[in-house]
């Protein structure tokens, strides 16, 4: 389930699939996620 972030570049809210994920609009990394949403974890791998 994506958590709804806030681009601090581009000032725009974007849906944040993953933790490396950038915004969609401009790139940037510089995201403040939305602490009222939660991601769900998918899968584990252990080695």
């Amino acid at each position: 389930v994506p958590a709804q972030a806030w681009c601090r570049e581009c000032q725009k809210p974007v849906s944040v699939a993953g933790f490396n994920t950038g915004c969609p609009h401009c790139g940037s990394h510089n995201l403040q996620v939305d602490s009222s949403d939660a991601m769900q974890v998918r899968q584990i791998e252990i080695q």
